[in-house]
This record gives structure tokens, sequence and C-alpha cells, in this order.
């Protein structure tokens, strides 16, 4: 079953790490890059042609041109953008005041980005396995609890 990714950075050594991790852990995934904050917003409010790939999960950096990480994380929020859908916020910024802002917006995590390449890549394996797997099938019996299940 195909599904997408969304990377949402404009760093050209970030994108090309990140799509060397996605294919290392889910070669099924179809990759979608977007380079500014502008595009971002643009994709997610589209409406999109019938049997596109489901989005699993959204890596979002806070510093992008043309409409930061932040704001586009607040608009996706308000268009309703489905909350169940991870969006893990994965940047150099350091900020606890960033970083409780984007949680009361609902992130799924927050990265700070490693500066070694190696470490950047091992981040983004342990992220994309922990979510890719957490969003892969729908529960069992529609997720109630063996013990509340009818007989």
């Amino acid at each position: 079953m195909s599904f997408r990714v969304v990377l949402i950075d404009d760093s050209e050594t970030d994108i090309a790490i990140a799509s060397s991790a996605i294919q290392a852990v889910a070669p099924n995934a179809k990759l979608q890059v977007i380079r500014d904050g502008e595009s971002a917003l643009s994709y997610f409010t589209s409406v999109e042609p019938a049997g596109q790939p489901t989005v699993r999960l959204v890596l979002l950096d806070l510093g992008l041109p043309r409409g930061d990480g932040l704001d586009v994380l607040r608009e996706l929020r308000s268009f309703g953008v489905r909350p169940s859908m991870p969006i893990v916020i994965v940047t150099i910024k350091q900020d606890p005041e960033l970083m409780k802002e984007a949680n009361a917006l609902g992130i799924s995590g927050y990265v700070v980005k490693a500066g070694d390449p190696a470490q950047l890549r091992q981040q983004l394996d342990t992220v994309l396995r922990y979510w890719l797997k957490a969003t892969a099938d729908p529960m069992p019996d529609g997720g109630v609890p063996p013990s509340q299940r009818q007989a």
C-alpha cells in the first residue's frame, strides 16, 4: 500500500538526508518535498485528485522562506487538517518558547536537528520508524479493546 511522507524544508542537504532515510525505512513511500511555507499551505488546502496515496507523516522545519514553520502549523490546524495526522517539527531551533507554542498547536514531536549529517540521519530514521509504524494500519475491530467487544 502506497502512502506519502511530506517534507517541508528548504535545506538541500537536509532534503537529501531525509530522502535517503525515507527510502531506507519506507521504500514504498512517496516523498513530497515542499520548500517554503506558502507552497505548504497551498499543498494542504488544494483539492487532491482521487487515488492519491494518504499522507501518513509530515516533517516540518520551522525556518522556512515565505511563511515560517509555526505559521504553517497554525494555519494547517485552523484549516482543519486532520488532527490525527502526525506533524513532527524537525529544526535547528532549540527555543523552549517555540517548543511550547508548537506543542500547544498539537505537534506529534519536536526534533532538534543534529549538526552532523550522520546523526541527523539517525534522528530521522528513528522518527520515521516510530511514526510510520504508529500510522501503518487502523486498529483491528475499530480500536475497541477486547474486553469491550461484543461476542
